[in-house]
Parts: C-alpha cells; sequence; structure tokens
C-alpha cells in the first residue's frame, strides 16, 4: 500500500483553499462561541460563590430552578426546621427564614424605561443569615407591618425608592424606611499610579463624573507603580498584602 505524499495533501487543500478557510473558520468559531459559554458559566458560579455562604442552604422544590419556580408548602417547612442539621441559636431555635420572592415593575432614573425589581419577604431570623447585610440610611422594617428595606443600588437606579417613599404592590402600599447595603467577600479596591498624593474625595468625584454610581470604588490605594512579574502580569498577592494592617 502506498502512503499518499504530503506535498499532495497540501497541494489538495491549496485547490480547495476557499472551502479549508471555510471550514477552520467555521470550527474555530464553534470552539470560540463554546469557550465563551464556559467562561460566561464560570464567572456566574464564581460570582454565586463569591457573595454565598458555605453555612447557607437555599431549599427549593424538587425540579426548581430558582426561587421564583419553588413553592414549599408549611408542612413541609415546618418539617426542615426540625431536622437536626439545621443549626440552632441560643434560645434553641432554628435559623430558618421562610422567604417569598415576587418581581414589580419601577421606572429607571436615567431611561425611564420600566425594568423588574425583586420584592423578597422574610422571617424575623433572616438577618442572622445574611450577617454582610448592613442598614446605611434609615432603620430596619418592623415585622408585622407595611415597611420594606431597599438595597442601595436599587435605590441608586430605580425611581420612587427614596426613605419616606412608598411602593404599591401586592395590593397596598409600603413605605421605605430602610436603605441597606451588603458586603459580601472582598470589597473592590482601586489602585492608583500617582506621582504625588491625590486626596480621596477628588478620586471618588472623578470616578462618579465618569462611571456608573454602583461602578464607583469604595476604597483607593495609591501605588508608585504597580508590582510586575517578568512576563508583565500584575502581582495581585503583593497588592492584597499593601491592605493588609500592619
Amino acid at each position: 500500500m502506498m502512503r499518499i505524499p504530503f506535498s499532495y495533501i497540501w497541494r489538495s487543500l491549496w485547490a480547495r483553499r476557499l472551502t479549508t478557510a471555510l471550514t477552520v473558520g467555521g470550527v474555530a468559531l464553534v470552539v470560540f462561541v463554546f469557550a465563551g459559554v464556559l467562561m460566561l458559566a464560570r464567572g456566574l458560579e464564581a460570582t454565586l460563590i463569591e457573595t454565598g455562604s458555605p453555612a447557607n442552604v437555599i431549599v427549593l422544590r424538587r425540579s426548581a430552578t430558582s426561587e421564583l419556580s419553588s413553592q414549599v408548602d408549611r408542612a413541609t417547612a415546618d418539617v426542615l426546621e426540625a431536622e437536626s442539621g439545621v443549626a440552632r441559636g441560643a434560645e434553641g431555635r432554628a435559623i430558618l427564614s421562610r422567604e417569598v420572592i415576587l418581581v414589580i415593575d419601577l421606572f429607571k432614573k436615567k431611561s425611564n424605561a420600566l425594568g423588574n425589581v425583586s420584592i423578597r419577604g422574610v422571617s424575623p431570623r433572616a438577618l442572622e443569615l445574611r450577617p454582610g447585610v448592613h442598614i446605611v440610611q434609615g432603620r430596619p422594617f418592623q415585622f408585622g407591618t407595611h415597611e420594606v428595606v431597599v438595597g442601595k443600588g436599587i435605590a441608586s437606579l430605580f425611581k420612587g425608592v427614596a426613605l419616606g417613599a412608598e411602593l404599591a404592590f401586592g395590593g397596598d402600599r409600603w413605605t421605605v424606611v430602610g436603605i441597606a447595603d451588603a458586603e459580601w467577600g472582598e470589597v473592590p479596591v482601586a489602585f492608583v499610579i500617582v506621582d504625588q498624593a491625590v486626596d480621596d474625595l477628588e478620586l471618588q468625584s472623578f470616578c462618579r463624573e465618569r462611571l456608573a454610581r454602583l461602578k464607583v470604588p469604595r476604597r483607593f490605594q495609591q501605588v508608585s507603580e504597580l508590582p510586575r512579574t517578568p512576563t508583565g502580569k500584575v502581582k495581585k498577592f503583593e497588592l492584597r498584602q499593601l491592605l493588609q494592617p500592619d
């Protein structure tokens, strides 16, 4: 049996160069899309892990893919509350929050377009499960009243959710009594290369003029240069050491 010489293969590819190029381009496009989907999935997974807690568990109905599509009846919730694996407080009661989620529409400040906002009804122990949530303006809502607390991001993006405002949903009106903010995981820090010291307030003002409010860093660290490896990559571990207290 004779072997086909490589020169014949190359000549054949060149003779069909358009078909070859389309084939290679198609395969490359499929690989690119597949890699993009994997990166997106990895990013979402990392975000959920970073903003969650290994000590917390969300219980959903079988086959439900989200809290919105899940429904757990009271009898089942009672069984879950009695489980031995559920953490208990000082008084011996389970640290568990029975929650209801619904979606309402609010007008955005910039575009005046309607946007979806999630409303979460919680139990009295809900904040124990979310130690990173803090009231930055106003006060916490009182259980059993028509009061709500809105997130800082929602308050900055949507109309009608300032302190003292009233929201209409669920067939009733609810008063905004507090603005909450959460510090889950690491707080974003901006490393700024400067020749001389600059006031942090000036840096914040500069960022607010050019960035959305949610993207403005909460902390600035001024450096003369960024530490880099011989290949030019930033040494993130050295940057983290700069943030650690002495």
